[in-house]
């Protein structure tokens, strides 16, 4: 546990400051580590070409939606909802919850099939110009699922992440709200 009496001549929020602070290091640290070993990937060996090729992009998308799985996780054990939502942009908070958008789908649903919670920020990001358009993500509108077997969406949402997290740490440790 973090003492926030030493901290009090450093800057404003301390605790909360460094908990993004620390946030950007284990960001930096798993994408040297994890998203590494994990987007190196297993290739998937067979004799058939169709069976082959099918199976990797299973794979693929596996990949994908745990290590979003995984970023969630560790984004949400660092920080809490009030820094979530007095300490982002509209923006920031619209694109995060697309992002948890696709990662519930992934954590609760299968096949594909699209949560129930932050529809409509998804549906936004993916109507715009942002951040999706090199994600390689596939929403079949009619099926309503989101196919990630081609996609590569992780390392985006590790980036948007560790941006946030510096912007956290900075609007933390000067006490400004955007």
């Amino acid at each position: 546990m973090i003492d926030s009496d030493k901290y009090l001549s450093k800057y404003f929020n301390p605790v909360e400051t460094d908990q993004a602070l620390e946030l950007m290091q284990v960001l930096d640290t798993i994408f040297q580590y994890e998203f590494g070993w994990l987007l190196s990937g297993k290739r998937v060996e067979h004799q058939n070409s169709e069976y082959r090729e099918e199976a990797q992009n299973q794979v693929n998308g596996l990949t994908q939606g745990v290590l979003l799985v995984y970023l969630f996780a560790i984004f949400d054990d660092y920080t809490t909802e009030k820094m979530r939502g007095e300490w982002l942009t509209a923006d920031e908070k619209k694109l995060l919850k697309a992002y948890r958008h696709i990662r519930n789908g992934v954590a609760h649903k299968h096949g594909g099939k699209r949560a129930k919670t932050w529809r409509n920020e998804f549906e936004s990001i993916m109507s715009s110009d942002q951040a999706f358009s090199n994600a390689g993500l596939v929403w079949d509108r009619e099926a309503d699922t989101i196919d990630l077997t081609k996609a590569q969406v992780a390392l985006p949402c590790h980036t948007m992440m560790r941006d946030l997290a510096q912007k956290l740490a900075a609007r933390l440790a000067s006490d400004k709200k955007p």
